[in-house]
This record gives structure tokens, C-alpha cells and sequence, in this order.
């Protein structure tokens, strides 16, 4: 299931309003990924939408509603089409503008998902209480590295969304 997302400025559908929506399409079964999902504020002569709101306006609409979808256990991708001005159906909708250069919204994405939404973590002569160290980041793949007693151990470790909010990895240590 891919429903749309074309949100408008003014009488807007709040997360909460979302949910609800999402909460039943999900009942169903049905993987959903959101997709096309835009920011518009009216409607020009020639029939399409537009976005007339301020860069900051943008960027925390992005804000708000990406972190949402991302939340939903049941919400499996978001396809986000909407980079360019000019190339967008939403006039003036991109996050960035003609010339290349980033919008706050393209901003607030990068920060988002190069940034905030990254785990990584150094630690250095941890004593590790029953051999356990408890670490807080995001579902995803990670590449570990560990060295102890002179040998050093890498490898890779998954944390999938269906695996739930705490979720035990093993290093072998052979």
C-alpha cells in the first residue's frame, strides 16, 4: 500500500489524524511505504499546487512529519521524489532550489539522516559489567570493531524494526 502524502499548509491533517488512518490500513496486513510526499500551500490558475510559505515553514514541516512516518513500526519506506525546484510538480515545493543550493528543508533532511538519525558509537576501556554493554541507537546494520587482549574482532550486526525496542547481539570471541 502506498498512499500519498500531498499535505497542505492551511488545514493541515495532524500526525494524530494520520495515525488513526495509517493504524487501519496496517490492520489490513498490508506493508505501507509513504510516498510523494509534499508541502503546499495553494493552488495556482494552471491547476497544480504551490508552496508561497517560508524556507523555515518548510523545514519544520519536514521536521514534523518525517520523524512520524519514520516512527511507525508499520510503515515500512518513505519515497521522497520532491528534490528540485522546477522539476517538481509543487511549484516551488523542492528543497532545493534551481540554482543546486539547499533549502532549510534540505537542511533539516541532511541533519536528520546524516546526523541525528546516525548511531555511532567509540568506547574506550569500558569495563563491560557480565561482559554486557547496553548501547541506545536505531534499527539498521551495523559494522562493530572490538579489540581485546591484544585481538581485534569485526564483523557486522543487524537490529531489524520487527525485532523490537531492546534487542541482544553476541560477539563471538573465538
Amino acid at each position: 500500500m502506498q498512499p500519498q502524502a500531498y499535505v497542505p499548509l492551511s488545514n493541515r491533517p495532524s500526525p494524530a489524524y494520520m495515525r488513526i488512518r495509517l493504524e487501519a490500513l496496517a490492520a489490513l496486513g498490508v506493508d505501507i511505504v509513504i510516498t510523494e510526499f509534499n508541502f503546499w500551500t495553494s493552488w495556482s490558475a494552471a491547476g497544480n499546487p504551490v508552496w508561497e510559505g517560508t524556507d523555515a515553514e518548510h523545514a519544520a514541516l519536514y521536521e514534523e512529519y518525517v520523524p512520524f512516518w519514520f516512527s511507525l513500526p508499520y510503515i515500512k519506506g518513505i519515497l521522497m521524489w520532491n528534490f528540485w525546484d522546477g522539476t517538481n510538480w509543487i511549484t516551488n515545493g523542492g528543497i532545493y532550489r534551481l540554482d543546486g543550493s539547499p533549502k532549510d528543508s534540505a537542511l533539516a533532511v541532511d541533519d536528520m539522516w546524516n546526523h541525528r538519525w546516525r548511531t555511532h558509537v567509540n568506547l574506550t576501556n569500558v569495563a563491560l559489567t557480565n561482559g554486557e554493554k547496553t548501547i541506545n541507537g536505531f534499527y539498521g546494520k551495523y559494522n562493530y570493531s572490538l579489540q581485546l587482549d591484544g585481538r581485534t574482532f569485526t564483523g557486522v550486526v543487524n537490529f531489524p524494526a520487527r525485532g523490537g525496542s531492546a534487542q541482544v547481539v553476541t560477539i563471538p570471541l573465538a
